[in-house]
């Protein structure tokens, strides 16, 4: 085989096998609920509506694994899912795609089909690596829109009775890779709600009345805590799809 033929072979043999890809897995996922429209799931699932146009919100039929066009978006069902994923295609895994490279490059001399598996291979860490993070900032995205509408709400009433201004401080402490967001709330200018002292069922209550004015979104409450001046709400993003939107 000539020089020139072995390297036509090897760019066939690294477009074909880097070509490769599996569909992204769905991060979380919530059952559309009786009478609701995708516009109201994406509401309570990412916390504005607007998102059900998002790349990263697909709505799936879970008895035919089939992802719903967003022209379809009209006529979703209840107990259909309406997932957050990563819509960019993840590369294949590793074993398989070094098999289809093997196969192809079965007649080039090993010093072209040795430099082909390091090329490949650095191709598939780019890859996963890209594919990674974009699923890491979906996520940060769904966390972050969570944790801005729950402070919103918490602080709503105090407002009302004291419309002087914010009445809380507050900061989101995001945890992308374990699905988790932080809440910190604490008193300000010298009021003394919330805190966990003196206040924790009122807090508490607080919480639970947050998460039903919010249509209950796919987020375990843990075990609240106090850390200085803050108060400490956990919560946990559902990734079971049978669980999520269920309570």
């Amino acid at each position: 085989m000539t020089v020139a033929r072995r390297r036509a072979w090897l760019f066939v043999a690294l477009v074909s096998a880097a070509s490769a890809s599996a569909a992204a897995q769905p991060l979380a996922c919530a059952s559309i609920r009786p009478g609701e429209t995708a516009a109201l799931a994406a509401a309570r699932i990412t916390g504005d509506a607007r998102n059900r146009y998002a790349e990263w919100f697909q709505i799936v039929d879970p008895a035919t694994r089939q992802v719903m066009a967003k022209s379809q978006y009209g006529l979703v069902r209840a107990g259909w899912s309406a997932c957050i994923v990563d819509a960019r295609p993840r590369p294949a895994s590793f074993a398989g795609t070094m098999a289809a490279a093997a196969s192809t490059l079965d007649a080039i001399d090993s010093t072209y089909l040795s430099w082909a598996l390091l090329v490949l291979l650095i191709a598939v860490a780019i890859h996963g690596a890209d594919d990674y993070v974009t699923g890491r900032r979906a996520v940060a995205r769904l966390l972050t829109n969570f944790g801005e509408t729950f402070v919103r709400e918490f602080e709503r009433p105090l407002v009302r009775s004291q419309p002087s201004g914010r009445v809380i401080d507050a900061r989101l402490r995001l945890t992308p890779h374990r699905s988790r967001v932080d809440v910190l709330l604490a008193p300000r200018d010298g009021r003394p709600y919330p805190n966990l002292a003196d206040h924790r069922k009122n807090v508490e209550y607080d919480v639970r009345r947050v998460l039903q004015l919010m249509q209950d979104p796919p987020f375990i409450p843990q075990p609240m805590r106090a850390e200085g001046r803050w108060v400490v709400v956990p919560f946990q993003l559902k990734v079971n799809p049978g669980q999520a939107g269920d309570r």
